[in-house]
């Protein structure tokens, strides 16, 4: 591979404690499970997880551990992981498992943006080993996340060099 580029795996809507059968739960880690066993084995600089990774924001304890099990292997392999809030996760009343698991070191979540002059601009941080630019819009239940999508300021992400950037420090 050159040295220029780079390999990323994007994983989503895990949904990981939702079924009702405990033969469905079981297959559902198991794929994730292989999933990043396969990023591993692959090299990825990165894992990109982009919403719904548990199915409620403070789960069934069982399926956290093996998560936590599973992200703390990648971590060790040299493999970053990322993640970003999607409706399941975000709690706007308490701490959502996502904050506990990621001031536990296992992954990097993107701050949220802030409002300048009527626009919400979004933070990044920088993947230390590729420079790739990581920012999102967190998922909120019943489309409260519309809003931010409405008052995104386009231009400010289409124009932002990474080198702006400062690369993101673990909690």
């Amino acid at each position: 591979m050159s040295p220029d580029l780079h390999k990323f795996a994007h994983i989503t809507d895990c949904h990981l404690g939702s079924w009702r059968s405990s033969r469905l739960r079981e297959l559902n880690l198991k794929a994730f499970e292989r999933a990043v066993e396969t990023c591993v084995a692959e090299k990825v600089d990165f894992i990109l997880i982009t919403g719904d990774f548990f199915d409620v924001n403070v789960p069934d304890l069982a399926p956290v551990k093996k998560a936590v099990e599973v992200m703390k292997r990648a971590r060790e392999s040299g493999v970053e992981i990322y993640l970003i809030y999607g409706s399941h996760d975000f709690s706007p009343n308490t701490v959502s498992m996502i904050d506990i698991l990621h001031s536990a070191g296992l992954f990097l979540k993107p701050l949220e943006g802030e409002m300048v002059d009527g626009k919400l601009k979004l933070k990044f941080i920088v993947d230390r080993k590729t420079g790739a630019k990581i920012t999102g819009v967190s998922g909120r239940v019943r489309e409260l996340d519309v809003p931010s999508y409405e008052l995104l300021d386009v231009a400010m992400l289409e124009e932002s060099p990474a080198s702006r950037y400062s690369s993101c420090t673990r909690p």
